[in-house]
């Protein structure tokens, strides 16, 4: 496997396999943050209509987002995975540097926490969904190994749509001081590009 193949956790891959519409969430993201402009960058005004022009731009700024400075773009997209999962708690083994176990685990988390704001009926009509579209329920879905977590955009997309999405997100109003990650801007850019990785991998299961 190649370092900059999308099942190695590379972000660029992601990004650049990318729609346009998919990339401007990221850039949303981007913005929620409070020092982290890419809307202000010139190379950014030059594509935002097309930003399929440049995805190497965006995967900059999420890099950037991940802390304070320039310096910061030097610790990569697996620097500010990790920080993310930490941030919201996602468990993966000590020692562990796979980015994609990371981004899956994040989700699961996030996941995890949308379940615990339904109400009984609510979380009822979800488990009947997911069943119906993977043959799975929720809870072996998030126990579930590298394949079944190719399920996990759909769970999350599920959930996302009862309007669960925005309590999940509170770990995000959490800003970075000195060289700490910026989390308003780097957990809701990290959870696009879980996302969309997981839905590329499904799409060459």
């Amino acid at each position: 496997m190649t370092r900059e193949a999308l099942e190695s956790g590379a972000l660029l891959p992601v990004l650049k396999s990318a729609s346009h519409e998919a990339l401007a969430h990221i850039v949303t993201a981007l913005n929620k943050g409070w020092d982290v402009f890419i809307t202000w960058d010139a190379r950014y005004r030059a594509i935002r209509h097309d930003l399929t022009a440049n995805p190497a731009l965006i995967a900059e700024y999420i890099c950037r987002a991940g802390g304070h400075g320039l310096g910061n773009l030097h610790r990569g997209y697996e620097a500010v995975v990790r920080d993310v999962s930490r941030a919201v708690g996602a468990k993966t083994p000590q020692g562990d540097h796979d980015v994609v176990a990371h981004e899956a685990a994040l989700l699961r988390v996030l996941i995890e926490k949308m379940l615990t704001k339904l109400s009984p009926s609510a979380r009822a009509d979800v488990e009947i969904e997911v069943r119906q579209n993977a043959g799975n329920d929720i809870g072996t879905i998030l126990a579930g190994d590298a394949q079944m977590a190719l399920w996990l955009p759909m769970v999350f997309a599920t959930l996302a749509d009862r309007g669960s999405l925005r309590g999940a997100m509170g770990h995000s109003v959490a800003v970075g001081l000195g060289f700490g990650p910026t989390y308003r801007a780097t957990i809701p850019a990290v959870i696009c590009v879980a996302l969309l990785r997981q839905r590329l991998l499904w799409s060459k299961a």
